[in-house]
């Protein structure tokens, strides 16, 4: 019988992007402890809420010489769990933490081929582009950001065989869901407690346009003066509730990462929420002209006002 379409478009793709089907192993993404350390703590929120599930199905994939895989939105695994035997079988097929099984560096599998079309992806040993993985059936589920849609990681259940397990899919399908829920709940509590520091920091900057940012730069709410400004400007596309109004890139300061602010705007402060050094949320307060002068960062990574009259006023109000 044919290939299912679901594979034989994975194959097509990897035949253009010059996969080749002998490949010894897939790429390795972190290739030390430091590196690896690294990648799973600009990963962390996934791998905590993966932790539940793991325990929940660690007993049905014990039965079923499986694994549970957590990758990033590239498909570097994370983590792997299951059985001390089957952890030992997968890695040596580098089923392991630190390499990338994305369809350009593995060929056709379950996480990079779910990674490529945006959905749930099953395949069997014999479907896998490269001879690698033909001992191994797989089925994995993207997981996604409540808020944007943004692909945070894959879920994957793979086991050692010939053939898939019947609910596999079903079991990868459940994990990735409970762990998006798991993420959206913790969301949800930052937020409640952004509001709750918004609502005592407002006063002191009432009079001005105030956005209240979530950890990524997505906008929790805003006040009536923001709301008009960005309305004068015809901004309002970018005044929608769970977008990213700035882009806090890992490791760049804030007056950085304000550069992505629309060209008519320019922002008196940013103060963020929390005491650690790592961006958590917080407020920004905006001007409706940008001027020449550039904003010097503030502490705890925040912006301090511009050395003009404006900001000698806004030094006035607030002491």
């Amino acid at each position: 019988p044919g290939l299912r379409d679901l594979v034989s478009d994975s194959w097509r793709r990897c035949l253009e992007a010059g996969v080749q089907p002998a490949i010894g192993q897939p790429p390795c993404a972190a290739d030390d402890e430091t590196r690896l350390e690294a990648l799973r703590a600009a990963n962390h929120e996934l791998l905590l809420a993966s932790e539940n599930t793991w325990r929940l199905l660690a007993d049905l994939l014990g039965g079923i010489d499986g694994m549970l895989l957590v990758t990033d939105p590239r498909g570097v695994i994370l983590d792997a769990r299951g059985s001390p035997n089957v952890l030992d079988k997968a890695g040596e097929f580098f089923i392991r933490a630190g390499y990338e099984w994305s369809e350009p560096g593995a060929g056709t599998n379950a996480v990079g081929t779910a990674i490529e079309i945006g959905s749930a992806a099953e395949v069997e040993s014999v479907e896998h582009f490269c001879a690698l993985a033909r001992e191994w059936a797989c089925a994995a589920v993207p997981v996604r950001d409540s808020v944007d849609g943004s692909l945070l990681g894959v879920i994957d259940v793979t086991t050692f065989g010939i053939t898939q397990h019947g609910h596999s899919l079903a079991l990868a399908t459940a994990a990735a869901h409970q762990v998006e829920q798991t993420l959206h709940a913790r969301e949800l509590a930052r937020n409640v407690q952004l509001m709750q520091w918004y609502q005592s920091n407002f006063p002191r900057w009432s009079h001005h346009a105030l956005m209240l940012l979530d950890r990524k730069g997505r906008i929790v709410t805003s006040n009536g003066h923001a709301q008009s400004l960005f309305r004068d400007h015809a901004l309002l596309d970018r005044l929608q509730r769970g977008r990213p109004l700035v882009d806090f890139d890992h490791g760049a300061s804030a007056a950085e990462c304000l550069h992505s602010l629309p060209a008519q705007l320019r922002a008196l402060a940013l103060e963020g929420y929390g005491s650690g050094s790592e961006w958590q949320g917080g407020l920004l307060v905006l001007d409706g002209i940008r001027r020449a002068s550039v904003a010097a960062a503030g502490p705890r990574g925040g912006l301090g006002a511009a050395e003009n009259d404006g900001a000698q006023a806004l030094r006035d109000v607030v002491g």
